[in-house]
């Protein structure tokens, strides 16, 4: 389950600690699996954020704070390209309209109470999931141009793509697909952790991967491709590293298993 980061920003210790203690809570009944960073004023914040150090999924911004406003902290962090669901905190409600122009979810009316808190904190929640499900099928799919218009492809069940003139050949594990676009192009949108150039004319998803050969890397059920010494003994040392690893994986398992 994804991770919900949140950042609570306030001037005040009371008020700062109170949210995070009914942040907490709602996340615990829920069982969501989150992480809170708590923050004094909202440099700081802004300062982890443009960093890239911090990235968060929702935020707490109190608006009355004396150095920026939450107001104020909202629009730098939208400016930044921070894309987390922003709630404001405050003593009254004279903000609302001003909320929307920085995409507010919403505001909290100090001194917080534990059920208008869980209300946005269970809408943001949905908020959330529903990008971080977004991003992963962006992740997982390709979409490529066909004969027959635009196609996606899942990527886990590419085994590798080969080079054919201007054109590209999918080679899936049932069947292929030809693929308008040039291998590099198709190659530079792919997960590079996992694909990789096996040849000038091919790319292979790595974790299909059965043995690497001097000229070719088996693929199973008689699928070959070929492998040039340009690349050859760094997937060589790479396929050999990961099956050390599953081995050593393996042997833990069955020691943890005999103990037992």
């Amino acid at each position: 389950m994804k991770n919900i980061s949140v950042a609570i920003c306030d001037d005040e210790e009371f008020f700062r600690d109170s949210l995070y203690s009914l942040v907490t809570a709602c996340m615990n009944e829920n069982k969501y699996t989150f992480s809170i960073e708590r923050y004094t004023d909202g440099e700081m914040l802004l300062e982890d954020v443009a960093s890239g150090d911090k990235e968060y999924d929702l935020f707490f911004l109190d608006i009355d704070m004396p150095k920026m406003s939450g107001m104020d902290v909202a629009k730098r962090l939208r400016q930044k390209g921070a894309n987390g669901i922003i709630c404001f905190v405050t003593s009254h409600d004279r903000y609302a309209l001003d909320a929307y122009k920085v995409e507010a979810l919403g505001y909290v009316i100090k001194p917080a109470q534990y059920v208008d808190v869980k209300k946005l904190v269970e809408k943001a929640v949905i908020q959330i999931f529903h990008q971080y499900d977004i991003k992963e099928a962006e992740k997982r799919f390709l979409e490529i141009n066909t004969q027959k218009g635009k196609t996606l492809v899942d990527m886990q069940n590419i085994l590798y793509i080969e080079k054919r003139r201007n054109q590209s050949v999918i080679h899936l594990e049932a069947g292929e697909v030809v693929c308008y676009e040039s291998l590099k192009s198709l190659y530079d949108r792919l997960n590079q952790s996992v694909f990789c150039y096996a040849h000038q004319g091919y790319v292979v998803n790595f974790d299909k991967i059965k043995e690497v050969l001097p000229t070719f890397i088996a693929l199973g059920e008689g699928r070959e491709v070929p492998v040039s010494r340009k690349y050859q003994k760094e997937l060589s040392e790479r396929h050999m590293n990961m099956i050390y690893q599953l081995q050593e994986a393996r042997r833990k398992e069955r020691m943890a298993a005999e103990t037992v």
